[in-house]
C-alpha cells in the first residue's frame, strides 16, 4: 500500500478592508506569522481614521480564500456576540 503525504501550504495575507465589508484588497503575503503581524502593526499605526478602513490578517491558503473569510457574512456563536451584531 503506498502512502502518500499531502501537505497544504499556508500563508498569512493582510488585506484592507473597508468598514462595511463591502470589499478587501489584497496588500501583502508572508510565510511567517511573525513577519506578517509586524508589518499589520506598522500598517495599522499609518492608518488615517478618515480613511474608513482597516487592516486584517488571514491565514489561508490563497488569498482568494483569505478574502473570502474576510467578507463571509458569519452567524454569530454566542448571545453576547448577536448582541454586538
Amino acid at each position: 500500500m503506498l502512502t502518500q503525504e499531502i501537505t497544504i501550504s499556508m500563508s498569512y495575507y493582510l488585506f484592507k478592508v473597508r468598514q462595511d465589508k463591502s470589499s478587501a484588497s489584497l496588500l501583502e503575503g508572508f510565510e511567517k506569522f511573525s513577519e506578517a503581524s509586524a508589518r499589520a502593526k506598522i500598517l495599522r499605526r499609518d492608518l488615517q481614521a478618515a480613511e474608513n478602513v482597516f487592516i486584517k490578517l488571514v491565514h489561508a491558503t490563497d488569498p482568494l480564500e483569505g478574502e473570502r473569510f474576510i467578507l463571509e457574512k458569519r452567524q454569530p456563536s454566542s448571545p453576547v456576540e448577536e448582541w454586538e451584531a
